[in-house]
């Protein structure tokens, strides 16, 4: 399952559902604001009325979008109201306004003096008419493994940066396996939520940007500000930038600051749905940076470490995976437990390139009991019970990435219809060839999509980008992003004339990722005193400690 790009991971203790008192309220065009969540935190929520088919606004149908407001601290001067959505596709925005995201966002965002503001999209969370498909996969029969079958694809050289990655199963087995799911998934959402009069047609980007604005008008109105001069202060993380990018492409009279963080390819989802995406291109360089930051921490704090070099660590790992090429075993049976391992590997380190200064002492304790379980005997016979065990040890509580089903409700219509696409084998040796590590990353999406039934009522596929924006646009990008390489931000600010970009020399998903100081300085003072960095483009260096 693809990974959501949501780069903000909540403390549990203050997850606060908000949803129990969006259903008792009924949505109205303008904004009434209840108290809501925790009440010692002093926030407000709303329901507004927006209509389902922007392109016939007036046939009477509509889509209610909760808000959720952490208004500014009372003790500083007011500077206004800012928008946020922490990625997705497929994710609610309301439960992540909780006092630690909204301290964070005010210390390296936009400083004091701002109403912080988030939404649950239409058609996820507590937004009316409701998304959900009815879906459960525990109807699903599971295919067994008879990937000995199939040619994995051309041999190539599964060597990358100096790590070992083997190829893993084909991707025909995999298209087999994710058949059944894919095909009843499908038909669940378009009987549930494919009429015309649902939400399912109504759920692209397209449309979430369209509804930025239109909460956007709403604040305007509540101020007694012109809402169609109003300017939309936005902070966008992940897939937040596609809409980010969206808005300003139809909007740009209407760009107040915004700050676009962990920014996406837009024609990643314009075009087919992932399909040809290159958010994987520097996802083996950023796994390869590993090994010197585990040697440079030392044993105590890392429990993979190796005497000798970062190299030497290296090795050590190359060994592990090494055992993981199925072109080494003959029995069906060894194949699917190497099979096995190995996406599971894929998935845990791949994971684990989001929050690396947090998740990698997990990942280090993994390496070295995956190691044990694997030091004898076949691949059948090792102990599945400590590989699980072993797994286990890579996720530390708290630190799990969701994968929502809606993810495909939102991507499936975003891009062209690829109904009926056959992925060759020509197109995996491409993805091979970009990341060793994240090869079938991209598999799953793409492959939902070739089975999805439901089109947008608004089509609409850019291009995306625009010569004037009311306001110039902050980009900012980590250099070893394994979601949104560093690249993409360079690319939009060719797309957006007067843009800025900030790349980092980090590893992670998004600057909330790291400790960059550089980086957050300028940010701020973007938000706070108007001040675009000089440079087209502004390096930061790396500052946050791995394995600290």
């Amino acid at each position: 399952m693809p990974t959501i790009s949501n780069p903000l991971i909540l403390d549990p203790s203050e997850e606060e559902p908000k949803d129990h008192l969006f259903r008792r309220l009924v949505g109205n065009t303008d904004l009434e604001w209840y108290p809501c969540g925790n009440t010692t935190w002093g926030y407000d929520c709303a329901m507004l009325s927006v209509p389902l088919d922007y392109k016939k606004p007036n046939n009477g149908l509509k889509v209610t979008l909760p808000i959720v407001r952490a208004p500014a601290e009372k003790d500083v001067p007011y500077k206004g109201w800012v928008l946020t959505n922490f990625g997705g596709p497929g994710a609610a925005g309301t439960p992540a306004i909780v006092p630690s995201t909204v301290k964070r966002i005010r210390t390296n965002n936009v400083g004091p003096g701002w109403d912080i503001l988030s939404f649950d999209p239409r058609g996820i969370g507590a937004s009316l008419p409701s998304g959900d498909c009815e879906f459960s996969t525990d109807d699903i029969e599971p295919i067994e493994n008879q990937a000995d079958n199939y040619p994995s694809g051309d041999a190539q050289d599964d060597v990358s940066f100096g790590i070992i990655f083997p190829r893993g199963a084909p991707w025909k087995f995999e298209a087999e396996r994710l058949t059944p799911e894919s095909e009843a998934f499908a038909a669940a959402c378009a009987d549930k939520t494919g009429a015309y009069d649902q939400i399912g047609p109504h759920m692209n980007t397209v449309a979430v940007a369209t509804d930025l604005l239109w909460i956007g008008k709403a604040l305007a109105r509540e101020k007694g500000e012109p809402e169609d001069e109003v300017l939309v202060n936005y902070l966008g993380f992940s897939y937040g930038t596609t809409i980010g990018q969206y808005f300003a492409t139809l909007y740009p009279s209407n760009v107040g600051k915004f700050l676009l963080d962990g920014v996406t390819d837009p024609s990643m989802s314009t075009v087919s749905a992932w399909y040809n995406s290159t958010r994987t291109v520097n996802v083996d360089e950023g796994w390869s940076q590993f090994f010197p930051a585990c040697h440079s921490a030392g044993p105590s704090k890392c429990a993979f470490y190796t005497e000798g070099s970062a190299e030497a660590i290296r090795d050590r790992f190359n060994n592990i995976t090494s055992r993981l090429d199925r072109t080494r075993y003959q029995s069906s049976a060894d194949i699917a437990a190497v099979d096995k391992v190995l996406k599971n590997m894929r998935e845990i380190l791949y994971d684990d390139l989001y929050r690396p200064r947090e998740w990698w002492p997990a990942i280090a304790k993994y390496l070295a009991s995956l190691e044990m379980v694997m030091a004898g005997g076949s691949p059948s016979a090792w102990d599945q019970r400590s590989v699980k065990a072993a797994e286990g040890q890579a996720t530390k509580p708290g630190s799990k990435i969701t994968r929502p089903f809606s993810i495909f409700q939102v991507a499936c219509v975003d891009g062209r219809d690829i109904r009926g696409l056959d992925i060759d084998i020509e197109h995996q040796n491409e993805r091979y060839s970009m990341s060793k590590l994240g090869e079938l990353m991209e598999f799953e999406s793409t492959f939902k999509c070739i089975k999805w039934k439901i089109r947008p009522s608004w089509e609409w596929y850019g291009p995306v980008g625009s010569r004037k924006t009311a306001t110039p646009i902050l980009f900012v990008g980590n250099a070893f992003d394994p979601a949104t390489p560093g690249q993409h931000a360079l690319k939009a600010t060719k797309l957006f004339r007067g843009s800025r970009a900030i790349i980092l020399d980090e590893i992670g998903h998004c600057s909330s990722s790291t400790n960059n100081t550089c980086g957050f300085n300028h940010i701020r003072e973007y938000f706070g005193s108007d001040v675009l960095p000089d440079s087209k483009i502004t390096r930061c260096k790396r500052e946050t400690r791995l394995f600290a």
